[in-house]
């Protein structure tokens, strides 16, 4: 078995603070290429990592010579796992799509060698998964990519690879290599070279989380501005241009919509545009049978109200019918946030809640709304 370690501490310095933000002392990004995609039939040929050593970032891969070295190799991982977890409280392992394939791998094949007890205490509670592609697969709506291949988000952000392979079409590759190891450098050059590339980039890869930390709250609101402009039918109509300083810089310019909201993620800032109602709208009350409606006014009271009235002027309030009249300046809701709501018709999708000149130069207040919308635009995606 071959242990490769290379220092990549200077590729390191020159990634972006987002991936510095992430990858922690605590962090250990890997990848694993196999001979096939059965854990039950198929071996790990070669381990790549990435990890903090001291002051120092360091590539490290084990390479088997031969389907005889995989104990070797598994034992390696695990002993490195070990040692940083002596030096860390918990273990973060960054992978692409390794909940689902590298990590059960890895498992089912060191069960072949090791008592259970020992692989579980490695893979203990103070180890836990961080995969990239389960991240971003809960975005696909705002990334809207091909597909969410490791290659093709590398593509996306810019990434251009030295190998044209994929792990599929190495292992053939390392077959030949098992056969006459001794006449094959050109074959473990691109066997170690996909592996590596694999490794590096999934370090830069880590730039397309930023999204997901601005969504979950790594900004601050900076700024807050009202625009009047002219609707298809001529009509004036005002929206507020919500300005966020984000923590985490995005690589790409992103145009989201969600509801009757745009959201634009460019830079160290993001734009949120939302539209005012300034009009009448209703509210709809849930314990409508305790309701009448008067039809000469077009609203609903209580009933302990209503027995003051003729009957010719009231009628038992239905669902529909039930609502109060209200006035004033109103913004779009997507929770249950705000108790008291509004909407132009029952069967309306878009709720609203009431504001006043109080919550337009109240900080807090306006602070409290965007997360309201970055809270449910989470919820919407299922991102913790």
């Amino acid at each position: 078995m071959q242990i490769i370690n290379k220092d990549i501490t200077k590729h390191y310095h020159l990634l972006s603070s987002n991936i510095k933000k992430i990858f922690s002392e605590n962090a250990i990004i890997f990848d694993i290429e196999t001979t096939g995609f059965s854990s039950k039939f198929s071996s790990i040929y070669l381990i790549g990592m990435i990890y903090k050593q001291a002051d120092n970032i360091i590539l490290t891969q084990l390479f088997c010579d031969s389907l005889d070295d995989e104990k070797e190799c598994l034992l390696n991982f695990f002993n490195l796992l070990k040692a940083q977890k002596e030096k860390n409280d918990s273990i973060k392992l960054i992978t692409f799509n390794g909940d689902h394939f590298d990590i059960p791998f890895i498992k089912q094949r060191a069960e072949n060698y090791f008592e259970k007890s020992f692989i579980n205490s490695t893979f203990n509670h103070s180890i836990f998964s961080y995969d990239i592609f389960k991240r971003i697969s809960k975005l696909k709506s705002f990334f809207n990519l091909e597909n969410y291949k490791q290659k093709t988000v590398e593509n996306f952000l810019g990434i251009n690879r030295i190998d044209t392979y994929n792990g599929g079409e190495l292992i053939d590759v390392y077959k030949n290599y098992v056969v006459d190891p001794s006449n094959s450098s050109k074959q473990l050059e691109l066997l170690l070279q996909h592996n590596h590339d694999d490794v590096i980039y999934l370090l830069s890869l880590l730039d397309i989380i930023s999204y997901e930390y601005i969504l979950t709250g790594e900004y601050t609101l900076s700024n807050v501005e009202q625009n009047t402009y002219l609707d298809i039918n001529n009509t004036q109509q005002i929206e507020l241009f919500f300005t966020l300083k984000n923590n985490f810089i995005v690589p790409n310019t992103i145009n989201y919509r969600y509801h009757n909201i745009y959201l634009k993620f460019n830079n160290n800032q993001t734009t949120i545009r939302v539209p005012v109602y300034c009009g009448v709208l209703k509210h709809f009350y849930s314990d409508y049978k305790n309701y009448y409606f008067l039809e000469n006014d077009g609203y609903a009271i209580h009933s302990s109200l209503a027995s003051f009235l003729s009957s010719d002027k009231r009628k038992k309030a239905t669902a529909r019918t039930a609502y109060q009249l209200k006035e004033g300046i109103f913004l779009p809701t997507f929770n249950d946030d705000f108790e008291y709501t509004f909407k132009h018709d029952y069967d309306s999708n878009t709720t609203y809640f009431l504001t006043d000149a109080n919550f337009f130069s109240n900080y807090d207040c306006l602070c409290k709304y965007v997360h309201h919308i970055t809270k449910s635009i989470c919820s919407e995606l299922k991102i913790n």
